[in-house]
């Protein structure tokens, strides 16, 4: 791998909606992008509050920690 960027996005949820018993005001995540000379790589890190097994900061931090 020759390159790595990280975005952060959060996106509002103005109706606030409600996942097991918990209301959830934004949806927060992450993109990654790999590239290594033309070719290109996407993925999303987007742990939901109450169904992932790991909260938006571990994630970031595992994400940051295998950057490294």
């Amino acid at each position: 791998m020759r390159s790595a960027q990280v975005y952060r996005w959060q996106i509002p949820m103005d109706a606030g909606v409600v996942l097991r018993d918990r209301r959830l005001k934004t949806r927060d995540g992450l993109y990654v992008c790999l590239r290594d000379g033309e070719r290109e790589g996407w993925g999303e890190i987007s742990p939901l509050p109450g169904f992932s097994s790991e909260t938006w900061e571990e994630a970031q931090t595992a994400l940051l920690t295998w950057g490294e």
